[in-house]
């Protein structure tokens, strides 16, 4: 097809050889089907006066949203998308051979305008930013990539061949080569040379039995350089660090705030509450700056359980959660009085957590509870 005799071609006359319920059989396309992790083209069809959608789905056969009455017909891909995946394509094949030499094993690749790559292997971040500098090089460089097709009989008079074997049935295998670097088995639709991916970035490393990396290319790759050279200096400047340090620094910091979440989940353990009695109900509050917000809960609900009463934790940022024993009715009196300190938040049968304004809540929510007008009482509520 003319995807692959002549990939920068934008647009073909064309025959209508058959046709299907909502498809057409073309005797030659620029449309490329999709495939090997590159996605189908997008492109039209004109019939007549009429431009309509259309997408190759392999041998020839083109999906319409409508009717084509006409034998012939013009081809147009959406050029601006085929040309940014072709781009990507050859950037990923650059990056990869990297990876691979570095021990990575391919499971997949899904190309977009942000492209990833999905692998396995012993592959550090070093690894990959190493692929990375060393890709841009080769882009600068400006490398030459072809393709041409071989036998699979020839496959082994290319001993640097990437191929995977599960994925090849036909006889014939589709060779993209970047000069002095690359020979990939490959279905897709490349660039003639690396100058034309513009740039090349990183954008996100993950790391795990599957490790994937996330990149961009042109000038949306440039432009993520450019902002991620800017936020490492705003950071050296603002704490006074050489950029070597920032790593060291991070993980010192992470470490410090691991000591205090450990603390904070410790004291939350513990922490008494207040209980206070009024009219036959206690009232258990605690209020602090900050805490483990889970197991306090916890601990709310279990007191619930074992008392008559009304349980509230809060903290300096608003933050509330209140829990009543169940025999004490539903929750609708104690959210009214909260909404007059701008209550944002939600319940659940005798539980409810959100956020207000300032802490008088908890002061205004001891009169309510302990008012016996609201029958939050358990001798008036049990049934």
């Amino acid at each position: 097809m003319l995807y692959y005799e002549e990939p920068y071609l934008r647009e073909t006359d064309a025959r209508i050889l058959d046709r299907e319920e909502g498809k057409i059989l073309l005797d030659r396309t620029v449309l490329y089907p999709g495939g090997g992790g590159q996605p189908a083209d997008r492109g039209f069809v004109i019939c007549g006066e009429r431009k309509i959608p259309a997408r190759h789905v392999g041998g020839g056969w083109h999906e319409l949203s409508e009717e084509c009455e006409q034998n012939e017909v013009t081809v147009v891909v959406d050029w601006e998308h085929r040309y940014m995946t072709m781009r990507m394509h050859t950037a990923e094949h650059a990056f990869f051979r990297f990876l691979q030499d570095r021990g990575a094993r391919l499971v997949k690749i899904d190309l977009g305008e942000i492209s990833t790559i999905v692998f396995r292997g012993e592959v550090s971040a070093e690894d990959v930013l190493d692929a990375e500098r060393k890709t841009r090089a080769l882009i600068k460089e400006g490398r030459a990539v072809r393709s041409f097709w071989i036998s699979r009989r020839d496959a082994d008079r290319y001993p640097d061949l990437r191929i995977n074997w599960e994925r090849i049935r036909e006889e014939k295998i589709r060779v993209v080569e970047i000069e002095g670097h690359d020979l990939s088995a490959c279905k897709g639709v490349h660039v003639a040379n690396l100058k034309e991916v513009g740039d090349f970035a990183v954008l996100k490393f993950r790391e795990g039995k599957n490790k994937e990396v996330k990149f961009m290319v042109g000038e949306d790759a440039s432009r993520a350089h450019a902002r991620y050279s800017e936020t490492l200096r705003r950071l050296t400047w603002k704490y006074n660090l050489d950029a070597e340090r920032v790593d060291a620094y991070i993980s010192n910091l992470q470490e410090e705030r691991d000591r205090l979440y450990r603390a904070i989940r410790e004291i939350s353990a513990r922490i008494p509450f207040t209980v206070e009695e009024c009219n036959g109900l206690k009232i258990a509050t605690l209020v602090i700056p900050a805490g483990d917000r889970k197991a306090i809960v916890k601990r709310m609900l279990e007191w619930t359980r074992n008392n008559q009463g009304v349980a509230i934790y809060m903290e300096e940022s608003g933050a509330i959660s209140i829990a009543i024993s169940e025999k004490l009715g539903t929750m609708d009196k104690i959210i009214e009085v909260l909404r007059d300190y701008g209550w944002k938040g939600g319940t659940r049968g005798n539980f409810a957590s959100g956020r207000v304004e300032n802490g008088e809540a908890i002061e205004e929510l001891k009169k309510v509870i302990c008012s016996p007008d609201i029958h939050l009482h358990g001798g008036e509520n049990e049934p």
